[in-house]
């Protein structure tokens, strides 16, 4: 073996090392973000879609110019997903 080799396979052992040991790490993270959102958007609701709903259905209908209204927002929301106290922009 070279020492071009060897200084080659010792780069590549440390960057797979490296890889390994982050991986846990950022899957912890997404499990932690999951079991602290998920059960608050799926008892509450809040995993919804409902702006998107809504500005689609204005803007078929033909009220695109209202889109930035958040009054107008709040209504379409409340009468097509549901009513809530808040409106998604």
């Amino acid at each position: 073996m070279t020492p071009k080799t060897i200084s080659r396979s010792r780069g590549t052992r440390i960057l797979a090392d490296l890889v390994l040991g982050i991986l846990p790490i950022l899957v912890g993270i997404q499990l932690l973000g999951w079991i602290t959102i998920f059960p608050d958007a799926l008892l509450h609701g809040h995993a919804d879609f409902r702006q998107l709903y809504a500005a689609g259905y204005m803007v078929r209908t033909g009220y695109a110019g209202k889109l930035y209204d958040i009054r107008a927002q709040q209504q379409f929301q409340d009468v097509l997903v549901g009513n809530d106290e808040r409106a998604l922009p």
